[in-house]
């Protein structure tokens, strides 16, 4: 069975939506609202793809279209956004 190109470590998923990685584990076993974060286990390692993480996040948003940032989640760039639309 090939496994897909767009594979994504768990650790990685994890830092760019900014939670823990057993919160990503959490999603991974029990999910939540009735959802589960569709992963792979590849050489004792788990990975989920874009599609998988998109259509989770999606599917407890309601269908919001929802793309993960990197790095502190976006916070950051958020902050700045309010900042700015203040004058500040």
């Amino acid at each position: 069975m090939p496994l897909p190109e767009n594979l994504v470590p768990l650790t990685k998923l994890a830092k760019s939506l900014g939670v823990h990685l057993a919160t990503c584990h959490r999603w991974r076993q029990r999910g939540v609202k009735g959802v589960r974060l569709d992963c792979v286990r590849v050489g004792g390692r788990w990975f989920v793809t874009e599609d998988a993480a998109a259509a989770f996040l999606a599917a407890l948003n309601g269908g919001a279209d929802v793309t993960p940032v990197g790095g502190d989640g976006g916070r950051e760039d958020a902050l700045e956004a309010v900042l700015t639309s203040r004058g500040v």
